[in-house]
């Protein structure tokens, strides 16, 4: 007996340490978190499991990529073991097969000899794993390299099996211990962290009584005790299901604190109904208005039922009354609201008798157990916003043309100093000055005086661009302030410019006054701003300046306080004067600048505008073509110089030395856009006579940039009637190649820019040498223009170019001068 107590004294410390670590890990009572601890173990063993397996296959990987990086080596043996070979050594064939074998990782070696099919060995391969490396012997032979033979090493994988097996006991064993650990520990972590808190309220759930005074319920009873069998989660919901019962008993003993309820909404409606402002009730939930007092009514100018019809944003706008986009909606404001916020705003809205009404809205949420309800009072202010409205028009506004008035300029034309230095671009102050205005005003009367100064405002404001601002300074004086013009000074003044050109012939229509048509003119003096630091008061004393050199000059003038920049405006003036009475005096020729091939052989020549004015002499193209281009002249001057070289083309067609010639004519970005552009060339081509298969037109990179699909469509169609297209000046501009592989080209032209030095410049020479390759890759020629040196003609030869144009063959000619060149290259 005594050995058998003894016995169980010592079985129980085992047993009592096992309880100890049930209850640590699973709790007392916890059926739930025994079942979850079982899954994590089941779960931790796969994971350890799928991670042991990507381990071995990852130190298999490595262990393989050892061994054929040991196997490479062999390739530095590859040349020396090529010449024993070639000269048939077997003394040094067989040593160098040995000392392969001593490499790490080889056990065999062999060579094949290709000739004589001989063949060398030496080591052993002892198992059908294995790795095999192949390297082909090869000896110089005349011109090339021959094959003498195959070189094989192979490498036992038996060691890497071996070492994978080991390695393996040691990861399933590692991971295994791992896992357990991990089990273990998370096992008591899910104690912690879960069932420890489901058994906690599983307790608080036992001992959970319903808060029956809140549910309206005059007598306190104990609930119910939990059945015993169930676990937590079943106890928990046990007791919400008897929860709810308890609420559906007190439903019945609430109805007495409704009635109260609705008692107080009776006493809070008669305050409503008598309160001064308008007032609505908002439920939140049905997105409508439930409640309006009579005032309300007045307000919005319809019925109660009406108002119940829609929400707050049908009949308060979402906009400021002075124009000013609000920062939050009615519906943000009523959402702050709901919130617990009082939000203020003022809101401008129209009601149903047609009246424009601003009000201050004041929205309040109301103490509501079931409903989200909003208190919206509005009190209408808009005498007050009216009364402010005509304060600050006094303050800003001229009352007489409704502009703004000097102060407003001056606080603008702050702004916009401080605005034009940060952004870099510049602007302009016109000073606008009536002509002879008090004569006007002295003979016809202050009346038809003010009619005149608010028709000039009207025009004014017509000629102004958004964002701009027009004035009136004082008197019959007008400022107009330009904002975001150009970076550029001589832009800028162009800009300005056309707007006061704009202004001045505004100005210059007859006026109605009553019952007399009466014409009057204005001068103006301009001052850029933005190049430097002005003040307000120097930029409109320059400006001033700047208007009395107008009157001096003779009034109905634009004159700019800068000099230079005057005098370049008048240059440009004058010299778009003298382009348009050059076309009308037929001023223009052209000049042909040859083009040859490879042979020196004429095939064609380009067409250049040239312009010999009586007053200017021969104008240079570089001078007249931008500004023929700005101003739209561009296109007659393009369609004169087609019809000139087309001219040309059925000329040649009679001589036989020249017949075959073609002719390169410019095309300007505007003249193709012209939706005729089409059928004026076909009617060119049809008047004159001229082959259209000898015409080719050139194309800048320019119409690329846009509307190239019109551009693709227009040059097919003129493609169908035998011209041909080159595009000028490739690589300067814009090229998109996805756009180029679709256009109807025959040729690319470099530009001289690249040719100019091409044997010298590394960067020239590889940009030609592109350029030459692509023509090539799209099925196009390649003509180089700028040609001047043997050198440059040398290397555009050698990589494939055989087309050119430039000095070194000969300079653009007259058309006199062109026949003699092409009669002395045939007798040549």
């Amino acid at each position: 007996m005594q050995n058998n107590g003894a016995h169980d004294g010592c079985d129980h410390l085992p047993r009592a340490g096992l309880n100890r670590v049930k209850k640590l890990l699973f709790g007392t009572g916890n059926r739930i978190g025994r079942r979850l601890i079982v899954l994590i173990i089941a779960f931790s063993s796969v994971i350890m499991l799928v991670i042991s397996a990507v381990q071995l296959v990852v130190e298999y990987r490595e262990l393989r990529s050892g061994m054929e990086r040991e196997l490479d080596g062999v390739s530095i043996f590859v040349q020396s073991i090529s010449s024993s070979v070639w000269n048939l050594d077997n003394n040094q064939i067989q040593l160098a097969l040995e000392a392969l074998t001593q490499l790490p990782g080889v056990d065999q070696a062999s060579i094949h000899s290709t000739g004589d099919g001989k063949r060398w060995t030496a080591g052993q391969n002892r198992s059908a794993n294995t790795v095999v490396r192949s390297y082909a012997l090869r000896q110089a032979a005349g011109s090339g390299e021959t094959e003498i033979g195959t070189l094989e090493v192979a490498a036992n994988l038996d060691t890497i099996y071996r070492k994978l097996t080991a390695r393996a006991v040691s990861i399933v064993l590692s991971n295994g211990l791992k896992t357990l650990l991990v089990a273990f520990f998370m096992a008591f972590l899910f104690r912690q962290l879960v069932t420890a808190r489901l058994e906690d309220l599983a307790r608080k759930v036992k001992q959970l009584q319903p808060p029956r005074a809140s549910l309206g319920l005059a007598r306190q009873m104990p609930p119910p005790p939990v059945p015993e069998q169930l676990d937590e989660l079943d106890a928990v919901g046990w007791t919400l299901d008897h929860t709810a019962s308890e609420l559906e008993r007190a439903a019945t003993e609430r109805t007495g604190a409704e009635r109260s309820l609705r008692e107080s909404e009776e006493r809070f409606r008669v305050l409503v109904e008598q309160a001064p402002e308008a007032i609505l009730v908002y439920d939140a939930d049905l997105g409508r208005f439930v409640d309006a007092n009579p005032n309300a009514e007045r307000l919005f100018g319809c019925a109660r039922e009406e108002l119940f019809l829609g929400g707050p944003e049908r009949f308060l706008v979402a906009q400021q009354p002075d124009g000013r986009p609000v920062e939050r909606t009615l519906s943000d404001n009523i959402a702050h609201a709901l919130a617990g916020e009082t939000v203020s705003t003022e809101r401008a809205f129209r009601t149903a008798d047609g009246r424009d009404v601003v009000s201050e809205v004041r929205l309040v949420r109301l103490p509501s157990a079931t409903r989200s309800l909003l208190r919206v009072s509005l009190v209408d202010i808009s005498e007050r916003k009216a009364a402010a409205a005509r304060i600050e028009q006094l303050a800003f506004y001229d009352p007489l043309t409704r502009l703004p008035n000097r102060r407003l300029l001056l606080d603008r034309l702050q702004q916009a100093l401080v605005l034009s230095t940060r952004s870099q671009k510049l602007g302009a102050l016109l000073f606008v000055d009536l002509d002879h205005f008090k004569t006007l005003n002295d003979t016809l009367g202050h009346d038809a005086g003010d009619a005149l100064l608010q028709q000039v405002a009207q025009r004014l404001a017509a000629c102004t661009r958004e964002g701009d601002s027009a004035a009136r300074f004082g008197g019959d004086e007008f400022v107009v302030m330009l904002e975001g013009l150009s970076v550029n000074p001589q832009e800028a003044a162009t800009q300005a410019e056309a707007v006061g050109g704009k202004i001045l012939g505004a100005l210059g229509q007859p006026y109605s006054l009553g019952e007399r048509i009466q014409r009057n003119t204005a001068s103006i003096g301009v001052a850029l701003f933005g190049t430097k630091h002005e003040t307000v008061d120097e930029l409109l004393r320059r400006a001033d300046l700047a208007m009395y050199e107008a009157k001096a000059a003779g009034r109905n003038l634009l004159r700019f306080f800068d000099p230079e920049m005057q005098a370049l405006v008048n240059a440009r003036t004058d010299l778009e004067a003298d382009l348009r009475e050059g076309l009308l005096a037929e001023q223009f020729f052209i000049h042909l600048q040859p083009q040859v091939d490879a042979q020196g052989k004429v095939t064609g020549a380009e067409a250049l505008a040239r312009w010999n004015s009586p007053r200017r002499g021969l104008v240079s193209p570089a001078e007249f073509i931008p500004v023929a281009e700005e101003t739209g002249l561009i296109v007659p001057i393009g369609n004169w110089i087609l019809e000139a070289s087309c001219n040309c083309l059925a000329r040649w067609a009679a001589v036989p030395h020249m017949a075959h010639l073609t002719v390169a004519v410019n095309v300007s970005a505007r003249q193709l856009r012209h939706a005729d552009f089409v059928e004026r060339v076909l009617a060119v081509l049809e008047r004159t006579g001229a082959n259209p298969h000898r015409l080719k037109l050139e194309l800048t990179e320019s119409l690329l940039v846009d509307n190239v699909e019109t551009a693709i469509v227009r040059m097919t169609a003129l493609r169908q009637h035998g011209l041909s297209f080159s595009l000028d000046d490739f690589g300067t501009g814009y090229s998109s190649l996805s756009y180029l592989k679709r256009l109807p080209l025959d040729q690319l032209k470099i530009d001289q820019s690249f040719v100019r030095g091409v044997s010298s410049e590394p960067n020239n020479a590889a940009i030609a040498r592109t350029i030459v390759a692509l023509a090539k890759s799209l099925g196009l020629s390649a003509i180089a223009e700028g040609v001047e040196t043997e050198e440059e003609l040398a290397f555009l030869a050698s990589h494939g170019c055989h087309a050119y144009q430039g000095y070194l063959f000969s300079r653009p000619l007259t058309e006199a001068a062109f026949d003699a060149f092409m009669a002395q290259s045939v007798a040549a």
